[in-house]
């Protein structure tokens, strides 16, 4: 299992973090999450699912995600 920090952009309300938790809750692999307004923290497998699959299912929402670290 692995754990990654997102940074997230473009969410302004309770109602855009349910959405985005329906459509993580709908990837394989995802084991945990945890998703505020301004952050997300997932831990997943990654043999099953990519820091970048997160990242595109986020902008399939039209919300912007990046890694913390970068």
């Amino acid at each position: 299992m692995k754990q990654s920090d997102f940074i997230l952009t473009d969410l302004a309300c309770d109602s855009c973090i349910a959405r985005l938790t329906k459509a993580i809750k709908k990837l394989k692999g995802i084991k945990s999450y945890k998703i505020t307004l301004e952050s997300m923290t997932v831990e997943y497998n990654e043999n099953k699912v990519s820091e970048q699959d997160i990242i595109k299912t986020v902008q399939s929402l039209g919300y912007n995600a990046r890694l913390s670290d970068e």
